[in-house]
């Protein structure tokens, strides 16, 4: 991060204290941060001279003017403090670069100050002169002359400022026991209330632990300097470089939206005390968040516009910066040509090991991208050299990633899988030291998404099939696994110290994922042939896990733009937000009622991405698939293969993937570690049912109004006909209030919900489900997926009957919606609707899934009877449904049959 320049050479404590000073006539000079940072002038010999070096201050451009008019006035007069305030305000006022004039103006200061013996001014000198020969690389003497500096402070009686001064040495000297001496000296400020300089010490040293990866204590320390500096008020201009720096290690942790609110608030003190440099960088910090977000254009125009204001006021070092930034936005923008020039032009300019290092691995994509190669193999090589230099290890296993694409490109496998796996082991200890928190550590996961898939694709190129199947498994619902391991292993007592902003999870537990031996173990305990898979942008990877040992991969090249357009065409034009009454026929259909805001819309096509998709996912490994009818496949997606259902994949010959075999799930494979401890926790309770139905119509505060589901009602009693009365409760209508549910939950080892869904993908923690209002309301209550994370289930099996209630935000991490809340409950298993369900069928489905559950099947062969059974009923046009045009027989379609998907165990 920048320092401007007034910070670093004006001490930014407290405020001018009031001093006794012997031998004379007051001659002094103060930083005052509050309300708005301000040098004061104190030369009691004259007002007049003291009016113009406050003039000089407060106008940076006229500065040196008026500086050189009070210096004149001051020797016409013979006012030697007059003169030695001048050459102060030269210094402060002189380009930054001119570093030799700066410090043979403070020279001049020192003599003046130490004349007239104006101890607290000459400290203040000889502190800035120290700051200057610290710019010029002479470090040991920039040291001694802060100490110099803290030790004047003292004997005027300034301890604030002794204390900060030696905080400032501290840092320049860098001893090997600078850890313990800053911690020494922050309980040396808190004794004597010099919270300005401690909240300093804290923030750097929390920049310490980010820099190392540690974003956990990072954090508790970012937040003990907010505290400290909120509380004392003494420096808002600190305070906002906090707030940017957390930020900052919020979106290294894929939070840039709670980044976004940091920045907010720092940019608003920054601007109310007129920080103008500091605001530079809060708004280029900004941009990356929104570029980071996919706001590439507001990023882009926001980078302009602190450039812009960086040569407004002056700031000639963060020109060069801002014009690199803008160079990587054209990158991101897919401009490679213009950001190969501008960021060539920039790193011409030289600069800091971190930006050089960040620079040529940007120019390494561009060059790349313009098939370039031989230079990008340069820029990269750079980058990799310059970041080993620093200490920021996020920057090195980038720029590692960066250098590894280079190589592949170049066919340099080995040397290209070396970089990858060193910078593996560097993601792999950061993420050991996150904050301990689900959210964060999705959005980490998330932001390292490329690295699995450069590593995935050059095992792949090089054979090794094995292990990039492994790799796939370290890259998937990673943040998931840490979450069940934390609620099957609580955190010991005190490991919680670190403070998260609602609504979030603790997360204490780093998971293990799968080795390919352990998936092995796990296709034979379930006698299983596991289907895994790897969406990268480009490419779709396949790995066959059988019981008997042997692995296969299969990879096709598709792009996910291709992928995203087949998946939804699955789906397309068959739901509709319109009420029923107002659907007219589309092509020869109608619309009927479905369990979700939206209608589903009848069509007597079948949608061909079924097919497409089927020659995608399944065709290329087909013949590694067992013969077996009825065999049992788990399915690992990956991010929008979630949205598919497997079952209704289509070969060349019309049959569907239910109709070979019985389909279940799992986000990751190390998922069933979890799920089979909440299956020996059901086991031990005695079999007990819980039927939920709400077939009454709701209006919800919005203004959005979801009918009446007569059917669910109809479900709900064909269910528990077919279970011993003593197994079951059944809640409906009034009955099923919030209060009936809770009591009923912890003895059901199997809970069925048939009501109305909401889902809320941008806030997967407020999607809900919907209980009858209370007596006395007309509000309907809502069962969040946050309320679900705070139950203790210990359930065989809970089924959603609504509409969605298997999506939710999709990243790399999976699914955030039901599931997720429902398996940290503590459910084995979990059936849900990828998409709107039609009521009248969907009623007509599951009493057929529990009939066979009931009879001894496996919940997977239930799932693929009940949808077998509905597929042949509608084969031979039995099953019927309700529109406002009358009773229509409904034709053969997935979309009737094949939203119900099993996750979890088989």
């Amino acid at each position: 991060m920048f320092l401007g320049y007034s910070r670093l050479l004006l001490l930014l404590v407290s405020a001018l204290p009031a001093l006794a000073q012997t031998g004379g006539p007051i001659c002094d000079l103060a930083h005052v941060p509050q309300p708005k940072p301000h040098l004061t002038f104190v030369d009691s010999n004259d007002e007049e001279i003291s009016a113009i070096l406050l003039k000089g201050f407060a106008d940076p451009p006229k500065g040196s003017e008026f500086f050189t008019q009070a210096l004149e006035l001051s020797k016409t007069k013979h006012d030697t403090c007059g003169e030695a305030l001048a050459e102060y305000g030269f210094a402060a006022a002189i380009d930054q670069a001119k570093g030799d004039q700066i410090q043979q103006h403070l020279k001049v200061a020192v003599e003046g100050f130490s004349y007239l013996n104006a101890t607290h001014a000459l400290a203040q000198a000889h502190y800035m002169l120290g700051q200057a020969l610290r710019k010029a690389e002479k470090p040991s003497e920039a040291a001694a002359l802060v100490l110099q500096a803290s030790r004047e402070f003292e004997s005027s009686g300034d301890r604030e400022h002794a204390v900060s001064c030696k905080y400032t040495a501290i840092l320049i000297e860098r001893s090997p026991d600078t850890d313990k001496r800053l911690h020494d000296l922050a309980e040396e400020a808190h004794a004597i209330r010099a919270l300005g300089t401690e909240g300093a010490i804290l923030h750097h040293q929390g920049d310490g632990e980010y820099n190392a990866g540690h974003y956990s204590a990072a954090l508790d320390l970012y937040q003990r300097a907010r505290r400290t500096l909120e509380d004392c008020a003494c420096n808002n201009g600190e305070l906002a470089t906090v707030l940017v720096s957390m930020g900052r290690m919020e979106r290294s942790q894929g939070q840039p939206e709670q980044a976004l609110k940091d920045y907010a608030i720092a940019l608003r003190l920054q601007q109310a005390i007129g920080e103008n440099e500091y605001s530079i960088q809060t708004m280029n910090a900004m941009a990356v968040s929104y570029d980071a977000i996919g706001r590439q254009r507001e990023a882009l125009a926001l980078y302009q516009k602190a450039l812009a204001q960086a040569k407004a006021v002056g700031a000639k070092q963060f020109i060069p910066f801002l014009e690199g930034n803008i160079g990587g936005e054209y990158l991101k923008m897919n401009r490679f040509a213009d950001a190969a020039r501008q960021l060539q032009q920039v790193i011409a300019l030289g600069g800091t090991n971190y930006l050089l290092c960040f620079r040529n691995h940007q120019l390494a994509d561009a060059l790349l991208s313009l098939n370039r190669n031989q230079e990008a193999d340069a820029a990269a090589e750079t980058a990799v050299v310059v970041c080993r230099k620093g200490t920021d290890r996020d920057a090195l296993a980038d720029a590692l990633e960066g250098r590894a694409a280079v190589s592949a490109a170049l066919q340099h496998y080995d040397a290209a899988m070396a970089d990858v796996r060193e910078a593996m082991a560097i993601r792999e200890d950061i993420r050991s030291h996150l904050v301990p928190d689900d959210a964060r550590k999705q959005g980490y996961n998330e932001r390292i998404q490329s690295l699995y898939d450069t590593s995935i694709d050059l095992l792949t190129k090089m054979g090794n099939h094995r292990e990039a199947l492994e790799v796939a498994e370290q890259g998937r619902a990673r943040a998931f696994l840490d979450l069940m391991g934390t609620q099957a292993l609580p955190a010991a007592p005190g490991e919680s110290t670190v403070a998260v902003d609602a609504p979030t999870f603790a997360s204490y537990v780093s998971a293990a994922p799968y080795t390919a031996a352990q998936m092995i173990d796990a296709a034979r305990h379930y006698n299983s042939t596991i289907l895994a898979y790897w969406a990268s942008d480009k490419t779709i990877y396949t790995w066959v896990v059988a019981a008997d040992g042997t692995i296969h991969e299969a990879r096709v090249p598709v792009t996910r733009t291709r992928l995203v357009q087949l998946i939804r065409q699955t789906t397309e034009e068959k739901h509709s937000a319109k009420p029923p009454s107002t659907q007219v026929s589309q092509t020869s259909g109608t619309a009927m009622q479905s369990r979700g805001p939206e209608d589903v819309a009848l069509s007597s096509t079948k949608s061909d991405a079924w097919r497409l998709l089927y020659g995608l996912l399944i065709a290329p490994v087909d013949r590694y698939l067992p013969t077996k009818r009825g065999a049992l496949l788990t399915i690992i997606p990956h991010h929008e293969l979630f949205r598919v259902s497997f079952a209704a994949l289509t070969d060349s010959h019309g049959q569907y993937l239910v109709e070979r075999y019985a389909i279940h799930s799992v986000p990751a494979s190390a998922l069933l570690r979890y799920t089979q401890g909440n299956e020996e926790k059901a086991a031990q309770l005695p079999q007990h049912y819980l039927l939920i139905a709400n077939p009454a119509g709701l209006s919800l505060k919005n203004g959005l109004a979801l009918p009446a589901l007569p059917a669910t009602l109809n479900e709900v009693r064909a269910i528990e006909q077919l279970l011993p009365v003593n197994e079951v409760t059944s809640l409906a209508g009034s009955d099923a209030q919030e209060n009936s549910v809770t009591r009923a939950l912890p003895s059901a080892t199997v809970i069925h919900f048939a009501t109305h869904a909401v889902m809320d993908d941008a806030d997967p923690r407020s999607s809900f489900l919907l209980f009858y209002p209370p007596p006395g309301s007309k509000d309907p209550v809502r069962l969040t997926t946050a309320a679900i994370y705070q139950m203790k289930l210990h359930t065989r099996l809970v089924v959603l009957s609504a509409c969605r209630t298997g999506l939710g935000r999709i990243t790399g991490d999976g699914i955030d919606g039901f599931s997720r809340a429902f398996f940290y409950a503590g459910t084995a298993s979990f059936l849900s609707t990828l998409w709107d369900v039609a009521d009248q069928p969907t009623a007509a489905l599951l009493p057929t899934f529990y009939r066979e559950l009931s009879g001894g099947k496996s919940r997977s062969a239930a799932l693929r009877n009940a949808q077998l059974a509905l597929i042949q009923k509608l084969r031979t046009g039995k099953v019927h449904a309700n529109t406002p045009l009358g009773p229509i027989t409904l034709p053969e379609d997935p979309l009737y049959w094949a939203a119900f998907s099993l996750s979890g165990e088989p």
